[in-house]
């Protein structure tokens, strides 16, 4: 019986959703287990009653499509087109909500409650394959600290089909920093469509944290990492770490993807070659993560052809790490070490005299056990002036 009741109210909304029809009238016989005409529902239905009813679950329908523009950091005004399907868009409250957002570019279609089957026939027939339409990226260190993206997979790439598990990517990464027992791989993707710029914002996808050597060299545990992709679109990437052997995975399936249509000349060809918007190498800088001032540092770095064949992977090292591995790395012949890396080896590395860092110098100020050096505990009176300016003394 509530079937009957439900198709009953399907046929209402139909009937109502025509301007010209205002109220029209339920009819469910032997609705109750009665005897008499009671056992008979019977009710008229105008409307502004279906309206209000409806009301609630309309305004929290249209407040997705707003909650969908603003994670795609996008505006009423860059939607070119609002294809409106369904039979749900043919109720004056819904399509009055999509044009006040849309004006103008809302058609109204006369297939639009079977258009989704039919677009479902015609790509079965033409054998279209579905394409991610976002690159997934990697964090990897860089010289400023925060992390470059870097695409593990990029846009266009074609999704397995049903019964399909596909092996995406396979790269290799370096722990730069092992001191925490773990390297952090971040996977994300970015926010808008299209090419992607070093400031444009990234989504994190997922998180893995697979367990080091602790005691090892930077640079010297590899790091694998693999991506598969299955016919239900979840992304599963693996880490294993080659020195303590340790394995860890995470799955996704916040994957954004489209129709692989026939290629069309576009300004971005030349000659015969297509200029892709997202090739692999630094497409884009780590953002601070949501409502924090952090930044999220990673700690593995990618190795490829061009920093393999100059030998300047110590660079991403910490500057405060650096010293332990290669002492003559700061020497003042030697150039090596990045602005990065004085700045956060002149941090972290404590006075060779007092033992103090100098955040402790700059709060308790100088102390005897310095008293002998020439710029004790890093203070250096400026030449000319009675004022006192801070550097923290360094043996040879």
């Amino acid at each position: 019986m509530a079937a009957k009741l439900l198709h009953q109210c399907e046929i209402l909304k139909i009937l109502l959703s025509d301007p010209k029809v205002d109220t029209e009238d339920v009819i469910v016989r032997n609705y109750l287990k009665v005897d008499g005409p009671g056992k008979n529902l019977l009710a008229s239905v105008t409307r502004p009653e279906l309206e209000a009813l409806s009301s609630g679950i309309v305004a929290r329908g249209l407040a997705r499509i707003d909650e969908i523009l603003e994670q795609a950091q996008l505006t009423y005004q860059d939607i070119e087109l609002c294809l409106a399907t369904g039979g749900m868009v043919n109720m004056p409250a819904i399509r009055d909500g999509l044009t006040e957002r849309f004006v103008g570019r809302v058609p109204r279609l006369e297939n639009g409650d079977r258009i989704i089957a039919e677009g479902a026939a015609w790509i079965a027939k033409d054998g279209l394959r579905l394409k991610l339409s976002k690159p997934i990226e990697i964090l990897v260190a860089d010289t400023s600290g925060r992390g470059t993206y870097h695409s593990l997979v990029d846009a266009g790439w074609t999704l397995p089909i049903e019964n399909e598990t596909q092996n995406v990517a396979n790269t290799r990464l370096f722990c730069v920093d092992p001191r925490e027992g773990f390297a952090v791989v971040e996977v994300a993707k970015p926010v808008k469509l299209g090419k992607t710029s070093p400031g444009d914002p990234r989504r994190s996808l997922c998180i893995v944290k697979v367990e080091v050597d602790p005691k090892a060299q930077p640079l010297l545990e590899r790091i694998e990492c693999s991506l598969q992709i299955d016919h239900d679109y979840v992304a599963r990437v693996s880490l294993r770490s080659t020195g303590r052997g340790a394995r860890s995975s995470e799955e996704f399936h916040d994957l954004e993807f489209g129709l692989s249509l026939a290629e069309l000349p576009s300004p971005d060809r030349e000659g015969d070659k297509i200029v892709s918007g997202n090739s692999s190498g630094p497409v884009g800088h780590a953002q601070p993560l949501a409502h924090s001032n952090l930044y999220q540092r990673t700690n593995v770095v990618r190795l490829d052809e061009s920093n393999q064949a100059h030998g300047d992977l110590w660079k991403y090292v910490p500057g405060d790490l650096i010293g332990q591995w290669q002492p003559s790395y700061f020497d003042i012949r030697n150039n090596s070490a990045t602005p990065r890396q004085h700045d956060e080896r002149n941090f972290y590395v404590p006075c060779a005299r007092c033992k103090r860092r100098i955040s402790q110098i700059k709060a308790e100020g100088p102390v005897n056990a310095c008293s002998e050096s020439q710029n004790y505990c890093g203070f250096e009176r400026a030449k000319n002036s009675g004022h006192l300016t801070y550097g923290v003394h360094r043996t040879p």
